[in-house]
């Protein structure tokens, strides 16, 4: 291995590159991995596996061997990384499992009696079709959109209303409840042919995304990118991994390593008729508006003189400056704590004030 590359790679037991390549990520997300140190040694399982093999990384090119057994994997047998990481994450432990998994809600509306149901779906991934798109170039921002826009179920289609006691067209309608602190797309390359009775690869191009907006504005910036070349039975699975600590993007490919340098997304995108599962980590609100917050905190902070005297004449309120922070003392009446006084202190700079007139306002 080149002297100047800082990673390990991982030994190919046998067409074991799917696996090498969600563990290269894996050990490459830091939150996963800490989590996965803190693990009680008591519990077994593949947490343990997990563990050693990552100290092994740190120090050397690793063997998969015990985590293969323990996922009961036949080498030399040619599989599906998306699958194998789904299952990995479904038996670690919550912490771990946790930095990954968030939950949409699940909106179906009757389009006669508009009654609506709802359901709360936790996903670990997003799995996005590829499709046709207006301009010719598939996008992963495409891929969002469609997976997130209401589905209308009509004709035959229809779903059954509990209300109605019938079939009536529907609205079905998701929506992200809660974002993931790693955000894990699924481009979904493998596809069963009902005409051929097996499965296909769609080897279109796709312009992966470098930085994605969700709803809630809320950002996410990609760090890893694990690629399938070739044909479904006869492919080769890689990793992309930019550390989270610097600009360069590495390649693990099985046991070698090899620096890529600022190759990877020079502009907003990279087309790519080999990406398969895209991993994102979510950036902090805080910088996202980094050039806002100063102009707004001092909006902010002028304006907490007013919200002091709009409280303090509502009766049994008080509110006072303490340190720099606003507190606000409600009466036991509000039935959020069983003490005759309940004090709410929040910071007084801009998200604080801003957070503080949300609540007291839900409050009163």
């Amino acid at each position: 291995m080149n002297q100047d590359i800082k990673y390990y790679g991982l030994i190919n037991q046998g067409a074991t590159c799917y696996l090498n390549s969600i563990l290269q990520v894996l050990f490459m997300t830091r939150e996963f991995r800490e989590a996965v140190k803190r693990c009680p040694k008591e519990n077994g399982d593949i947490n343990v596996q997990l563990n050693v093999l990552f100290e092994d990384l740190k120090r050397n090119t690793a063997e998969s061997t015990k985590v293969t057994e323990k996922l009961g994997i036949e080498v030399y047998e040619q599989q599906d990384a998306g699958h194998y990481l789904e299952k990995i994450l479904s038996l670690v432990s919550d912490e771990a499992s946790q930095i990954f998994r968030g939950e949409l809600i699940h909106r179906t509306i009757c389009g006669e009696c508009r009654s609506h149901t709802e359901d709360d779906v936790p996903f670990l991934f997003l799995s996005l079709p590829l499709m046709v798109s207006k301009n010719g170039n598939f996008s992963v921002d495409d891929g969002i959109q469609e997976f997130l826009k209401d589905a209308e179920f009509c004709g035959e289609d229809q779903l059954y209303c509990d209300h109605c006691e019938d079939n009536r067209d529907t609205t079905v309608k998701y929506k992200l409840q809660h974002h993931p602190e790693i955000l894990i797309l699924l481009l979904k390359r493998f596809e069963y042919n009902y005409n051929h009775m097996s499965y296909s690869k769609d080897s279109r191009p796709v312009d992966v995304c470098y930085t994605i907006n969700l709803p809630e504005n809320q950002t996410y910036e990609m760090y890893a990118m694990v690629d399938h070349f070739g044909t479904l039975r006869g492919g080769h699975y890689t990793a992309t991994i930019k550390p989270e600590e610097e600009e360069s993007w590495y390649e693990f490919n099985d046991s070698s390593v090899t620096l890529l340098g600022n190759q990877m997304f020079q502009g907003k995108f990279e087309k790519s008729r080999s990406a398969h599962l895209l991993f994102y980590r979510k950036q902090s609100i805080g910088l996202q508006n980094e050039g806002q917050d100063e102009e707004e905190g001092q909006r902010d902070l002028a304006a907490n003189h007013n919200l002091i005297v709009e409280l303090d004449q509502r009766p049994e309120r008080t509110c006072w400056y303490q340190n720099n922070y606003v507190v606000i003392s409600l009466p036991s009446s509000t039935g959020f704590c069983e003490a005759s006084i309940c004090t709410v202190i929040c910071n007084g700079v801009a998200n604080g004030v801003t957070q503080l007139k949300n609540r007291i306002f839900s409050w009163f």
